[in-house]
């Protein structure tokens, strides 16, 4: 049976498909494929070759696949990145980070001058800014990098700190797939994850809140 990378990397290869993600928060509980087509793609046919991938590269059973299109999909157990807007006046730019969470839309900013501040660190702060928007939990960015691999993808790395100091601090990492900008974005919500979970989006019934 294939691993859930070689299934993503068999979806991606799908002419039509734009990107592929597969998250896996719970062992014990169901995997997640967000699948991105191309613009002008016919999204039945595609579609219909990523159900084939799923069942041949990846053994699913079609009677557990829950499929959703649309607005009409399940709501996701994680925000997901939908946007981003960079407004740049001069040496001052503005980041504006856009996430999706239970048919919500959360929006995070962050501004400087790029002669003193990088531009990664702008998008990661920005990124921060819409998450605690859904949860404020006073994690702050210390700093993001991002690494050259001679022979692969290019690694973005995110590393947060918390306003309490004996907090730990976060690591996040995603792959250059075709903007280190929104690899950036899915850094940073990579190092939240690894401390909050998600299940009821209220308050109450959800002591942490990433992905």
């Amino acid at each position: 049976m294939s691993t859930l990378p070689d299934l993503q990397d068999a979806v991606r290869r799908i002419h039509g498909v734009a990107s592929a993600f597969i998250r896996w928060p719970d062992p014990e509980g169901p995997a997640m494929l967000r699948v991105e087509f191309t613009d002008g793609a016919d999204t039945q046919r595609v579609g219909e070759e990523v159900v084939r991938t799923l069942v041949d590269v990846g053994q699913v059973d079609l009677a557990t696949l829950q499929v959703g299109r649309g607005a009409e999909e399940v709501q996701p157990a994680r925000p997901v990145f939908t946007g981003m807007v960079l407004d740049r006046v001069d040496d001052e730019l503005e980041v504006e980070v856009t996430l999706e969470y239970h048919a919500a839309t959360f929006r995070g900013t962050a501004r400087g001058d790029v002669t003193q501040v990088d531009e990664l660190a702008l998008v990661a702060s920005a990124a921060v800014d819409a998450v605690m928007g859904i949860r404020p939990d006073g994690h702050h960015l210390r700093t993001v990098q991002r690494h050259h691999v001679q022979g692969a993808s290019d690694v973005v790395t995110v590393l947060l700190d918390h306003d309490a100091s004996w907090q730990p601090s976060l690591v996040g990492t995603a792959l250059v797939e075709r903007d280190a900008r929104e690899a950036t974005v899915r850094a940073t919500l990579d190092a939240l994850n690894r401390v909050w979970t998600f299940a009821d989006p209220s308050p109450a019934s959800n002591p942490a809140l990433i992905g």
